[in-house]
């Protein structure tokens, strides 16, 4: 989530691979089941990795393909019937609902789709922590790449408008916060 974060935070086009918004993982696929031509040429180099189905849901063949399909194109991995969309729909702090509310911020932040790019100097080591300017207003990101809390020592007080664990938001005082362990939050300036 925090990977994601940083992805969809950051000038440029951002790009989502089908099945990171469930958080599909790659998949071992045995030789004898591999397709790409170039990991048939490369062994190990193949991209079946992660070209596996997409996984809807529970059902057969993680609803990818109609009942009575005898083999699908590649393996599913071994937790399609957990790590599926259809599981994730109405569970509120989901991988799948982190990704809608991050791309409707981004959607919705002038600064986050076109504003400058200002880096926060003096942060603990671990964080990496960004302001998108535009549009009249502020928006500071915040990024633990640790397994540790971190304090941040930032100026003024903010909004917190997303968190990675989708469970903080109101008035932060910046000069105090802190970050758990891995966690991203995107928080509006005050003026």
């Amino acid at each position: 989530r925090v990977a994601a974060m940083l992805l969809l935070t950051l000038r440029g086009t951002p790009t989502i691979y089908y099945g990171e918004e469930i958080g599909m993982t790659d998949v071992d696929i045995p030789i004898e089941e591999q397709l790409d031509p170039f990991g048939l040429r490369v062994p190990g180099w193949g991209r079946d990795r992660c070209r596996t189905p997409m996984q809807w849901s529970a059902h057969h063949k993680a609803g990818f393909a109609p009942e009575g399909s005898e083999k699908l194109w590649l393996p599913l991995g071994e937790k399609w019937q957990q790590i599926n969309v259809q599981q994730q729909m109405d569970d509120s702090r989901s991988h799948l609902n982190f990704y809608r509310q991050l791309l409707a911020l981004r959607k919705a932040t002038p600064s986050l789709q076109s504003g400058s790019y200002q880096p926060v100097e003096n942060t603990p080591e671990g964080s990496f922590v960004y302001q998108r300017l535009g549009a009249g207003q502020t928006i500071t990101v915040a990024l633990n790449f640790t397994g540790n809390p971190l304090s941040l020592h930032l100026k003024g007080r903010g909004q917190i408008l997303l968190s990675t664990h989708l469970d903080r938001d109101g008035l932060e005082d910046l000069s105090a916060l802190t970050l758990r362990e891995n966690e991203g939050i995107i928080i509006r300036q005050s003026s």
